[in-house]
C-alpha cells in the first residue's frame, strides 16, 4: 500500500498513522469479517471521553456565587451561559473559577454569546460561578 496523503502533516501508512518523522502516533487495523477500520485508544492509556452529564445550573441574583460539582474523573466540559429560558445567549460576562469565594475577584471570563470549552483533564472539582446581571442559567456539558 502506498502512503496516502490525509492532510500537511499526517501520511497513512500500512501500519498506522505517522507524523513527518514517521513516528506512530495511532496504529490502524481493519476488521476482517466487516471491512470496518478498527481505532485503538491512544497508547498512554487515555480512553476517549464517555459518560456525557447535562447540567443547568440557575443564577437568579446578580454578583452571587452557585456552583455545580462536576462528576468523578471529568475529562472535558462545556460551559454555555444562556437567558432564563435557555433561548438565547445570556447578555453579560460569566464568571467561573475552580475556588469558592474568587468568582468575582480571581475568575475566568466567558465574553457575552460565547462559551469555554476545557478538555484534557481529569478532575471531580467544583466550577462557581456569577454573572454582574443574574437571570442566567449556565448550561455544563460534561465528559467522564
Amino acid at each position: 500500500m502506498s502512503n496516502a496523503r490525509i492532510d500537511d502533516n499526517f501520511k497513512g501508512t500500512s501500519t498506522g498513522i505517522t507524523d513527518d518523522a514517521s513516528q506512530t502516533i495511532q496504529p490502524l487495523r481493519v476488521n476482517p469479517t466487516t471491512n470496518r477500520l478498527i481505532v485503538n485508544t491512544v497508547s498512554d492509556g487515555l480512553a476517549f471521553p464517555s459518560n456525557p452529564s447535562i447540567f443547568n445550573v440557575p443564577l437568579s441574583l446578580a454578583s452571587t456565587e452557585y456552583s455545580q460539582k462536576l462528576p468523578a474523573s471529568t475529562v472535558r466540559y462545556k460551559i454555555y451561559a444562556m437567558d432564563w429560558n435557555l433561548r438565547y445567549p445570556h447578555t453579560d460576562t460569566l464568571q467561573y473559577c475552580f475556588t469558592s469565594g474568587e468568582s468575582a475577584g480571581t475568575f475566568l471570563a466567558i465574553p457575552a454569546g460565547n462559551y469555554d470549552d476545557i478538555s484534557g483533564i481529569n478532575s471531580s472539582g467544583t466550577l462557581f460561578f456569577q454573572s454582574a446581571t443574574g437571570s442566567a442559567k449556565i448550561v455544563i456539558f460534561s465528559w467522564a
